[in-house]
C-alpha cells in the first residue's frame, strides 16, 4: 500500500522584503567616500618586483634619452639672437625712416613664435614616439596623483628626467655658437607674476597629457590576462600627439615673454647650470610641481567615468574531438551503401 501524501499546508507562503539600506546618511557619506577612494586605488607590485623589473628599467631608459634629447632641441630653439650690426655711416637723408620700429621687441616676438612652435614640435613628437616617458616632472606628478604610477616608478622617472637634461648641458656648451636664453625673469615683473605664469600654463599642458594616457585599473574592472603586467607601463596614446603639441605651443606663447624657456623644472635646471643664471630659480620648480597637483585633481573630478562593468563570460571554446564527430544516423545518410 502506498502512503498517504501530507495534507496541504492552509497558510499560504510569506515573502518577506529586507529594509533598503540606507546609503545617503549624512553620517557616513565621508565613510563611504573613503571607502569607494580606497577601492579605486590600484594594486602596485612591491617596490622589490618593481626594481626587479626590466619593464621598469626600459621606461627610465627611455626617459634619459627622451630628455636628454628635448634639452638639446629647445635649448638649440631658444638660442639668444646675435647682436645687431651698428648703424651704417651713411648721411641722415640716405637713411631710410623706420619711425618707432623697435628692434628689441621685434626680436622679442620672433624668439617667441621661434620657441613656442619648436618647443611643442619637439615635445609632441617625442611624446609620440617614446611613448613610455613623460618629459617632465609635472606629467610624472600628475601621474602619480592619478594612481597611474606607483611612488617608485615616480621617484625613478623624475630622477631619471633631471640626469638626462643634465647629461644635455655639456653638449649645449660644446654646441651651440651662442648661449640660449636663460631661464629668468623679465624685467619689471615681480617673482609672484613669474610663478603665476608656470603655474597657469603648467595646468594648461598637464591637463591635456594625461588625457593621453590611459586610466588606472580598478578592482572592480576585469582582471588583465594570465600572462600580463598587472600593472604595465602607461604609455603615451599616438592620438594626442597633435593636441599636446597645440597645447604646449599655446603655453609656451604665453609664458616666453614672462620667465623664458619654463614649463619644465629639470630642463630649467640644465639651461641655469649652462647659463648661470640662478635668480628667482625656485619659481621654476615650485610653479610646475604645484600646476602638476591642480591638473591632477582637476582631471580626477571633471574627466568622464566608465562605470565598473562586471567581467563578461569567456567565449566558449570549440567543442571536444568526441562532440565534433558526425553522428551515426549523418554518416549512414552520408554515406548509403
Amino acid at each position: 500500500m502506498h502512503p498517504h501524501p501530507p495534507p496541504p499546508d492552509p497558510t499560504p507562503p510569506t515573502l518577506t522584503v529586507p529594509p533598503p539600506i540606507p546609503t545617503n546618511t549624512p553620517t557616513d557619506a565621508p565613510v563611504a567616500a573613503l571607502r569607494r577612494y580606497l577601492d579605486t586605488l590600484p594594486q602596485h607590485p612591491s617596490p622589490r618586483k618593481e626594481v626587479s623589473s626590466g619593464e621598469v628599467w626600459r621606461a627610465v631608459r627611455a626617459e634619459v634619452l627622451a630628455t636628454f634629447l628635448m634639452t638639446i632641441a629647445t635649448a638649440s630653439v631658444a638660442i639668444q639672437p646675435p647682436i645687431p650690426p651698428p648703424p651704417p655711416l651713411l648721411a641722415p637723408c640716405a637713411q631710410p625712416v623706420l619711425g618707432d620700429w623697435n628692434y628689441d621687441s621685434v626680436w622679442g616676438w620672433a624668439w617667441a613664435v621661434r620657441w613656442a612652435v619648436g618647443h611643442g614640435l619637439v615635445m609632441g613628437g617625442l611624446s609620440w614616439t617614446v611613448r613610455a616617458a613623460h618629459l617632465a616632472p609635472p606629467t610624472t606628478i600628475a601621474l602619480l596623483v592619478t594612481r597611474r604610477v606607483s611612488v617608485v616608478r615616480a621617484c625613478l622617472h623624475l630622477l631619471s628626467q633631471v640626469c638626462g637634461c643634465l647629461l644635455a648641458a655639456p653638449v649645449l656648451l660644446g654646441l651651440l655658437p651662442r648661449p640660449p636664453r636663460p631661464p629668468q625673469l623679465a624685467s619689471r615683473l615681480t617673482p609672484a607674476q613669474g610663478w603665476g605664469a608656470e603655474f597657469l600654463a603648467t595646468v594648461l599642458v598637464t591637463l591635456v597629457s594625461l588625457s593621453a594616457y590611459p586610466p588606472a585599473r580598478s578592482p572592480h574592472q576585469p582582471p588583465p590576462p594570465p600572462h600580463s603586467d598587472p600593472n604595465p607601463t602607461p604609455l603615451f596614446l599616438p592620438t594626442a600627439a597633435l593636441p599636446v603639441t597645440t597645447a604646449h605651443i599655446a603655453a609656451a606663447l604665453f609664458c616666453a615673454e614672462f620667465t623664458g624657456v619654463g614649463l619644465n623644472p629639470a630642463r630649467s635646471l640644465a639651461l641655469a647650470v649652462v647659463t648661470g643664471s640662478w635668480k628667482s630659480h625656485w619659481m621654476f620648480w615650485v610653479g610646475p610641481a604645484l600646476g602638476g597637483l591642480l591638473a591632477a585633481f582637476t582631471h580626477e573630478y571633471t574627466a568622464a567615468k566608465l562605470p565598473c562593468l562586471p567581467p563578461t563570460p569567456q567565449q566558449e571554446g570549440p567543442l571536444p574531438r568526441e562532440l565534433s564527430r558526425p553522428s551515426a544516423l549523418t554518416s549512414t545518410l552520408a554515406s548509403p551503401n
